[in-house]
């Protein structure tokens, strides 16, 4: 029904928008002081936890604000509802298009051999450069995800 459509999307969305800010608020920054392959490898499986968390809960929230839209009829809701689940899916596109090349560099690095050569790559790539850059696209990725829950 309308109104269980307009809940799953706005809730899911709310908890992406939670998830996206507590991992650049709360969780990144502790890693600025981190030797640099240590930091990557931890963003590593934050990034991964993430996405496999995320991903579908942005498409549920998209499909259940698609819904609401049109169970809501034409009007003014129906555009509201629609905008809803564009704001939450722009979260998975402003991913793919300008954060991705910073999420591939920091696990190119957790992936080079513990040692050494990783710390030599992690300080060539200027891994808390890569993160502090990485945490303001997610707070944009957060802002996004709460204009779809409001």
């Amino acid at each position: 029904s309308l109104r269980a459509a307009q809940l799953v999307g706005l809730t899911s969305s709310l908890f992406i928008s939670g998830i996206n800010f507590s991992a650049g608020h709360l969780t990144l920054p502790i890693l600025y002081r981190l030797p640099g392959g240590t930091a990557s490898d931890i963003f590593q499986e934050l990034y991964f936890r993430g996405a496999w968390t995320v991903a579908p809960l942005a498409i549920l929230s998209t499909l259940s604000s698609g819904t609401a839209a049109y169970l809501a009829g034409p009007g003014n809701t129906r555009l509201l509802w629609a905008a809803v689940g564009g704001a939450t899916i722009s979260t998975q596109i402003w991913t793919a298009f300008f954060m991705m090349p910073t999420n591939n560099e920091l696990i190119r690095i957790s992936q080079v051999p513990e040692g050494e050569k990783r710390e030599e790559e992690a300080k060539k790539a200027g891994v808390n450069k890569l993160l502090r850059k990485w945490v303001w696209m997610n707070h944009v990725r957060a802002a996004l995800a709460a204009t779809g829950g409001l």
